[in-house]
């Protein structure tokens, strides 16, 4: 029987290959982003953020920010957002934050390119997410991150495309495929801004007066991401969507559609915010001839909302 050191010794020697966190180097970077098909012109810039977010760490965890939240992995994705720190919490990117701090890092830019879009609907540059961009990579010498990189670049380019599929094993055949699915996944998702969703709103046929609650749930409930899907309820069920419409009664979350409002919960979490408002009026006459008020089926209205007639002032 090995001894209690040896045991020990055992162990570790076992746990170590488990360790899967990597520290790129900035050409190892550029050649990934390459692979994972980022502008060209944009890959300096990526590598100068993840060089101050993170010093190419992908195992990095910051410091807690004014919110509580964390940012993880390579790029710093936050935790308040787009992943989840526990089991089956809201993440916009679907991930556990947990995923972002291995050495693959396809899931970190599939978030960030996510992010990336977010945030260039509201400010015109998605590179404003990250802080350290108008600190170190907003320069016309952002180019120095990747110049050493040159001969990568070149060795790159000149590959055949045909060979390197004819090579690829049918597993990493499998994987491309469901990247792919999941970037055009990604891209039907859309975060709005406060006016942007009031106009649609007015554009629907909604009452003045209850656009601007409307628009306060939406923030309060998801921050106006569509791709929102809350934590479990009590009784296990989940909220989708701008208006987190709730999948025990309204919205089947598999197979096809149905219940009250006739949808998936899927068709809730896309940018046509149409058929999320159409089953939210649904819900709404609903609670307000129980309730007297349709609000009211929203819990975020009565601590955040209620009378809030205001909230789209300046739209």
């Amino acid at each position: 029987m090995l001894s209690p050191r040896a045991n020990l010794f055992y162990l570790l020697l076992i746990a170590i290959p488990l360790t899967t966190a990597k520290i790129f180097t900035k050409c190892e970077l550029a050649e990934k982003l390459r692979a994972l098909k980022a502008p060209p012109e944009d890959i300096p810039t990526w590598v100068c953020i993840a060089e101050h977010e993170s010093r190419l760490d992908t195992s990095a965890v910051g410091p807690p920010n004014g919110d509580g939240s964390r940012d993880h992995g390579l790029l710093q994705i936050n935790d308040r957002y787009w992943c989840w720190v526990q089991e089956d919490g809201p993440a916009a990117c679907g991930n556990k934050c947990s995923d972002f701090e291995d050495d693959d890092i396809r899931d970190d830019f599939i978030c960030a390119r996510r992010v990336f879009r977010a945030t260039k609907r509201r400010t015109g540059n998605g590179f404003t997410a990250w802080v350290v961009y108008g600190q170190h990579c907003n320069g016309p010498d952002v180019g120095r991150y990747t110049s050493e990189c040159s001969a990568v670049a070149k060795n790159e380019t000149t590959r055949s495309p045909n060979l390197k599929f004819l090579k690829m094993s049918s597993s990493s055949y499998v994987l491309l495929c469901s990247l792919v699915l999941a970037v055009s996944f990604l891209a039907d998702a859309k975060v709005f801004n406060k006016c942007e969703l009031a106009r649609k709103l007015k554009s629907m046929g909604f009452a003045a007066n209850e656009v601007p609650i409307w628009v306060c749930i939406a923030e309060n409930e998801s921050h106006y991401n569509t791709a929102a899907v809350g934590n479990k309820n009590t009784d296990k069920s989940k909220d989708h969507g701008i208006i987190q419409i709730n999948d025990r009664y309204w919205c089947n979350e598999s197979g096809s559609a149905g219940k009250a409002c006739n949808k998936r919960c899927s068709d809730f979490r896309n940018d046509d915010v149409t058929d999320d408002f159409e089953c939210a009026r649904k819900i709404f006459k609903e609670t307000k001839r129980l309730r007297g008020d349709g609000f009211a089926a929203w819990t975020v209205y009565n601590q955040k909302c209620k009378g809030k007639t205001g909230f789209t002032n300046g739209c």
